[in-house]
């Protein structure tokens, strides 16, 4: 029987070796043509395009599920750690998001929170088991603090929580599996982190957390936000989500 502190069922752990394997060159010519990543529908993590750095994922103006490992820390220039990634939303479109919300680099490449991202100047035009879950009232937590970077899209708040409401409706049409869930959710630079250990309904959890992470998340450009609901249970009865408007993917990665 599954346990859930406040209301789900579980999908499957997105996990991923430090050590990946290279693109194909097919993937790397569609990959140069269009901004964002593979679509997700009918496609498994493996599946999922594949980018060496986590850099040039701020290109893609479309909403990002994302899978890479913990063990390996991001460094500074966003190196280190390769990342899986693949479109929730348009994955055809050819707009680049960062040149739309007028940053200097046209091809924005390696521009983001890795990176100095600099604005044109005014004036330039240029279920695990198949019986119910069960409901328990668990005690949750909080915490809020600014990052130190500034985020590189004009709506983070806004855009904080569509990360978070996409990543509710990937889950929505998951199959349920045994085993814990990491995943993330990157959109428009902001970017929202997941565990749920194996004993947590997180389809139910999430829904029962969503709406305070939503409304908190309005209140600051720059304020990362994590809920954890755990009261000193052991990993597989922990659940916890974070949201960083600001795209920090080291911050985000060492809370998870």
């Amino acid at each position: 029987m599954m346990l859930w502190p406040f209301r789900g069922s579980l999908p499957k752990l997105l996990l991923f070796a430090a050590s990946v394997s290279a693109l194909t060159s097919l993937d790397q010519i569609e990959q140069n043509a269009l901004p964002c990543p593979v679509a997700c529908q009918d496609r498994g993590p493996s599946d999922w395009s594949l980018y060496p750095t986590a850099n040039k994922l701020a290109v893609c103006p479309e909403p990002m599920l994302l899978g890479f490992g913990l063990n390996t820390a991001f460094q500074d220039g966003g190196t280190g750690n390769p990342v899986y990634a693949c479109t929730l939303g348009n994955a055809k479109t050819k707009t680049n998001f960062l040149t739309e919300q007028g940053f200097v680099d046209p091809d924005a490449m390696g521009k983001t929170n890795f990176d100095t991202v600099r604005r044109r100047a005014a004036g330039d035009n240029s279920t695990c088991g198949s019986g119910p879950s069960k409901r328990l009232e668990t005690r949750i937590s909080l915490s809020s603090w600014d990052s130190e970077l500034e985020p590189i899209s004009n709506h983070p708040g806004a855009d904080t929580v569509i990360a978070t409401k996409k990543l509710q409706a990937y889950l929505e049409r998951s199959r349920s599996d045994c085993g814990k869930t990491i995943l993330f959710a990157y959109f428009r630079g902001t970017l929202v982190g997941l565990y749920s250990g194996s004993q947590v309904d997180r389809r139910k959890t999430l829904d029962s957390l969503a709406s305070t992470l939503n409304d908190a998340v309005q209140g600051g450009t720059n304020t990362r936000l994590a809920i954890e609901a755990c009261d000193k249970r052991p990993a597989s009865g922990v659940f916890g989500i974070v949201a960083d408007p600001t795209g920090d993917f080291a911050a985000v990665q060492a809370v998870v």
